[in-house]
């Protein structure tokens, strides 16, 4: 039987953040905080293993469609300059290029818990507030076939995809 697993929760990062969890200073007085040196982002993961495939379409398919439910544009790879997305976005079907804030890209990607050549990054661009150009470009998830070393590594036995996308720009 194929199993197909779908998640959104939230995960917590280690690290200083801008957005780090606070903790009240104890005898301080109400309003002192520290930071606790982890943050919380929502986010959103799926998984497909199969005998007769990995399931990479399947696995892809989820990733094309909750970024469309989220509202945001998807752009070719090589799209590079404010001019060109809202181009590509405005003669897409339904695109509102009007409104558009970020959209985003897939890229190759090189985690090596993904098998070479199978795996591609989220980046999320956004656009700067007058729309002239790219605000920033970021990385904010990836999906993939797992590699036959990482199947192994967590005992499983049979093909599999796997998706993981921060969804926390978004809500």
């Amino acid at each position: 039987l194929p199993i197909k697993l779908f998640e959104v929760s939230d995960v917590i990062l280690a690290g200083d953040h801008p957005e780090s969890n606070l903790v009240a200073v104890e005898g301080e007085k109400l309003g002192k905080y520290h930071p606790t040196g982890v943050h919380n982002r929502r986010h959103m993961c799926a998984l497909h293993c199969c005998t007769e495939s990995s399931g990479l379409e399947l696995v892809h398919g989820v990733v094309e469609m909750a970024l469309s439910r989220l509202g945001v544009a998807k752009i070719s790879q090589t799209t590079s300059t404010a001019e060109a997305i809202l181009a590509e976005v405005g003669t897409s079907a339904g695109g509102d290029s009007g409104a558009l804030t970020m959209a985003y890209k897939l890229v190759e990607g090189a985690d090596g818990a993904f098998f070479p050549g199978r795996a591609m990054n989220v980046v999320l661009v956004t656009l700067s507030e007058d729309q002239k150009s790219i605000g920033s470009e970021r990385v904010i998830g990836h999906f993939g076939v797992i590699h036959p070393n990482t199947l192994k590594a967590f005992e499983l036995t049979q093909p599999c995809s796997y998706c993981e996308i921060d969804i926390e720009p978004f809500i």
